[in-house]
């Protein structure tokens, strides 16, 4: 059975059936159309097509429709999604409804059929959403959700399927199809004071190219440690005064598949919100767990997302190579303070980072090449005003690296590779009447090492240089607005052969008759890993144009 297609009646019907009996029903709607034409090379549809042998995954122009439809009557809201990729820029070919939910709401209950999102506690057990910009979506679909919500008492219930595609490279995707079963139980004995237990089991299989599992018992034959089982438990307890706020959670995985792995991760911050100290503390501590919505080998689809324990830079930079983070087996922590407006006007933040992997049992990170460290300071100044110079920002990051690492004793050769940034960035906004412009400008210095080192020969090599970023914008009414930019590099070295561009585009973007938006875009994509919310995708060059309209009725 069609479930998506079965769902969409049963949200049909309940729009037909509410009509018919009242007039108090509201609708409401969007549509986002998107044209392009260029080149970029797709993994996902070559994984889509794979095995035709007529798709070389080098995609030259797209067209793109999300049709979004809702309703609401009294405690009753029902939405679906027609989505009409022929070919998708970013992602699979569809012609079908790809989401539709029936909700209901009333009093201290819900429920809940169909496509859903769901957070318990930090994410580390469980983390359901999604994010257009790197075609990452891990909602359940097919399923269902129950939620209590009281004031000394709350509990969710859902369970539901995905089939999961992901692509981490230029050449490399799959698909999981997992079914998730979750609970998740919160007290509040006191005010302000929230403790809470969640369990969460999801069973996993790796799909063919085609679609079919590979692993049921019917198949035939079955790829070792492709068929999985994974629980979760997690505790929690969160404090939330006037000023200051408290969080730490715990939880554990167990992961049967060929033989029995365990693991466990920890999360904790600490904040304290005007005033002084205005600051902010986190702390991790994953150890064998699950979680790394990253890994194209991990054990478990990225139904887990949890936090990064890592500023998202301001600086494009510095955020376009950025520390991957290790969910799965990584200590680390971040301080953050931010110092209050000096005459409402300037604010000053700073912050310190360290991460790496685990060194035994202890609960800090290592300096130690071999636990590849991460570290990182930055700093950022703001002055907003009512100036001319209504907005300025100066921001300073740096960070060290040691990305690999590798030891043979039997021959004493030790390789790893270090890697250095120094990020430099302004941003400057006029104000003109009811007109503003904006100048963007960003620096970032590039240090690699790769280095080798036996008893006998010693062997270095390098990427070296900076990399360069400036852009304009203008906007002479709240209702368009253009702007361009470039970016280059000249990096060289003989690690990697790095491009150096350059990458530069223009976009205007006009509103009319309220409701629509439009978009105009043409130039260069720089490809390369991109991050949104800690998971990163690969992002494929794209040079071309783009048009796109937003519609909302």
């Amino acid at each position: 059975m069609n479930w998506q297609k079965a769902g969409a009646i049963a949200v049909a019907m309940a729009f037909t059936l509410t009509t018919a009996y009242s007039q108090d029903i509201s609708f409401y709607g969007s549509n986002n159309v998107r044209f392009a034409d260029g080149t970029r090379l797709n993994s996902l549809q070559n994984l889509q097509m794979s095995g035709i042998g007529n798709s070389s995954g080098v995609t030259t122009s797209f067209l793109e429709n999300w049709t979004d439809l809702s309703a609401v009557y009294n405690d009753w809201f029902a939405t679906f999604r027609y989505e009409y990729d022929d070919p998708s820029e970013y992602g699979l070919n569809r012609n079908d409804i790809i989401n539709w939910s029936l909700y209901y709401d009333k009093n201290n209950y819900s429920l809940n059929a169909g496509t859903f999102e769901e957070l318990f506690g930090r994410g580390l057990t469980l983390n359901l959403y999604e994010d257009r910009s790197i075609f990452y979506d891990n909602r359940l679909g097919n399923g269902g959700k129950f939620k209590y919500d009281g004031n000394l008492f709350s509990a969710t219930i859902l369970k539901g399927s995905n089939l999961f595609y992901t692509t981490l490279d230029e050449s490399t995707a799959k698909q999981d199809y997992n079914i998730v079963t979750a609970a998740e139980v919160t007290i509040s004995p006191l005010n302000n004071l929230n403790l809470g237990v969640s369990l969460v089991n999801v069973d996993r299989d790796t799909l063919s190219p085609d679609g079919s599992v590979l692993n049921i018992s019917n198949s035939g034959f079955r790829i070792k440690g492709y068929e999985r089982e994974t629980s979760f438990y997690s505790i929690y307890a969160a404090y939330d005064a006037t000023d200051w706020q408290f969080y730490f959670e715990r939880a554990e995985n167990n992961i049967r598949s060929d033989s029995d792995v365990n693991g466990d991760g920890f999360y904790m911050a600490i904040g304290k919100t005007g005033g002084f100290p205005n600051l902010r503390m986190e702390y991790k501590n994953f150890r064998n767990f699950a979680a790394d919505p990253n890994e194209i080998d991990s054990p478990l689809g990225p139904y887990q997302n949890p936090p990064r324990v890592q500023r998202r830079n301001d600086l494009r930079l510095f955020e376009l190579d950025p520390h991957f983070v290790r969910y799965n087996n990584e200590v680390g922590y971040l301080i953050e303070w931010r110092l209050p407006s000096i005459s409402g006007e300037l604010q000053i933040l700073a912050g310190l980072g360290h991460s790496s992997l685990h060194d035994g049992k202890r609960v800090a990170p290592s300096n130690d090449k071999r636990m590849m460290p991460y570290r990182e300071i930055f700093l950022s100044l703001e002055r907003l005003g009512s100036s001319r110079i209504s907005y300025w920002r100066i921001n300073i990051a740096a960070s060290d690296e040691i990305r690999y690492y590798s030891e043979l004793s039997s021959i004493g050769l030790v390789q790893f590779r270090d890697t250095d940034k120094i990020a430099l960035g302004s941003e400057v906004e006029f104000k003109f009447g009811k007109s503003l412009f904006d100048i963007k400008a960003e620096l970032l210095r590039f240090n690699e090492s790769d280095i080798r080192t036996n008893p006998i020969i010693s062997f270095s090599g390098k990427d070296k240089g900076n990399e360069y970023l400036l852009a304009f914008g203008y906007t002479p009414s709240g209702k368009f607005s253009i702007s361009t930019g470039v970016e280059w590099s000249d990096i060289n070295g003989d690690i990697s052969d790095r491009p150096n561009g350059p990458w530069s585009f223009v976009e205007a973007k006009m509103e009319f008759m309220r409701n629509h938006n439009v978009t105009l875009w043409t130039g260069k994509v720089r490809g390369g890993r991109q991050c949104s919310g800690g998971v990163c995708r690969y992002v494929p060059d794209f040079d071309g144009y783009r048009i796109s309209l937003i519609s909302r009725f």
